[in-house]
């Protein structure tokens, strides 16, 4: 298998993703079955809840950092792209990324399908 180069504009492609989860997959314990069916995709549209941005950090094993953040309105138009680096843009082999995003095509967002955010532990 080819591997695929690891860059911002790939890994924001996979956070607009608006394709849903297989209907068989979908949980109604909470919710609509329209609601929870829109809630499988990584980029998520609906008149009450959505994706309202798509950031993506990457940091080179040299630490050269950059951040880039794609912003939507209601309707899940973009409105607005920042771009932010320290260092050389160039990003080194083997450099590690964070992505930041809602919802992910995953086993843990596939059993998390109420609109509530995951939250993280704090030191």
């Amino acid at each position: 298998m080819e591997r695929k180069a690891l860059n911002e504009t790939h890994l924001l492609e996979l956070l607009g993703d608006r394709e849903k989860g297989p209907a068989a997959e979908v949980r109604t314990d909470h919710l609509s079955f329209s609601k929870a069916h829109a809630l499988t995709a990584p980029f998520i549209t609906l008149p009450d809840y959505g994706t309202r941005c798509s950031t993506v950090v990457m940091q080179t094993s040299t630490g050269e950092t950059r951040f880039v953040e794609r912003r939507f309105d209601a309707i899940g138009a973009e409105t607005e792209i920042i771009v932010e680096s320290a260092g050389d843009a160039t990003w080194a082999r083997g450099a590690a990324c964070v992505v930041l995003g809602e919802f992910f095509k995953s086993p843990l967002h596939r059993e998390r399908p109420s609109a509530e955010p995951v939250r993280a532990a704090h030191a």
